[in-house]
């Protein structure tokens, strides 16, 4: 590793960290050099690397923007809620993040589910009401704004956009 943050901890005894990879060194370049990293029980897994392809969105670019927020959380039950920047064919700024949960087995096997894309339609709302903000906004506000719990029920604050919706206009809302 060339450097390590956003170091945290559970109850199960899993650690996880963000870290630069030093390029040079098994193939890691500037198109892979950061992950979401984690260990427990001997086995060290990555959840997720700049340049991976996520929910077929486009290339995903990790790097000083998650390694300075620390865009994640870490539950009891080995799932981590994260924030992921996408970049390639049809990404823009309106849809260019997402919300997602990481499950680590014992093994170190990483499966991960979408919670929500920037530009999607807000479920159970109005048509329209969608997530995210204006070209140019931080959707995800504030890294302790996100959080999941030992039964993987997420909740998090972001903005919205849509008819109707001014800057005093907030909704949170956990997974179903």
């Amino acid at each position: 590793f060339a450097t390590v943050t956003g170091q945290s901890f559970n109850n199960a005894g899993r650690a996880m960290w963000v870290a630069n990879l030093k390029q040079g060194i098994g193939g890691i370049t500037s198109a892979n050099d950061a992950a979401y990293m984690t260990y427990k029980n001997g086995v060290t897994s990555i959840i997720a690397q700049k340049g991976d392809n996520f929910f077929g969105f486009g290339a995903l670019a990790l790097g000083a923007q998650a390694n300075a927020i620390y865009r994640l959380a870490l539950s009891n039950s080995d799932q981590v809620v994260w924030i992921g920047t996408v970049a390639g064919a049809g990404v823009t700024i309106l849809n260019d993040q997402f919300l997602a949960v990481s499950t680590i087995a014992d093994d170190g096997s990483v499966t991960h589910r979408l919670v929500l894309r920037e530009g999607d339609q807000v479920p159970d709302r109005a048509p329209g009401l969608l997530w995210g903000g204006d070209a140019g906004s931080n959707d995800f506000t504030n890294p302790t704004q996100i959080a999941i719990n030992a039964s993987g029920i997420v909740v998090f604050s972001c903005r919205l956009t849509g008819t109707g919706i001014t800057t005093s206009t907030p909704l949170s809302r956990g997974n179903d």
